[in-house]
């Protein structure tokens, strides 16, 4: 990376956690999405929508974690 240095002088976050996270030299921190619930309150906006019943302002909150790995600085408390 030009002469940077991970993670002292570039700091590096992915996004959705994918295996291959881990793998990555430095291993790469991420946000974690929870897919599958994503998924189930997808499948059960949809059905809501072809029965009529969908509200279209809607808001669902899921959790969301960072991954703490190799690629951010550690900030001391």
């Amino acid at each position: 990376m030009r002469g940077k240095k991970v993670p002292d002088a570039l700091q590096i976050i992915g996004f959705d956690d994918i295996p291959l996270s881990r793998l990555l030299y430095p291993s790469l921190s991420t946000i974690r999405q929870p897919a599958y619930e994503m998924g189930i309150e997808a499948a059960k906006l949809l059905l809501d929508c072809m029965k009529g019943r969908a509200k279209m302002d809607r808001r669902i909150k899921l959790p969301v974690t960072f991954m703490d790995r190799e690629t951010t600085r550690k900030v001391e408390k």
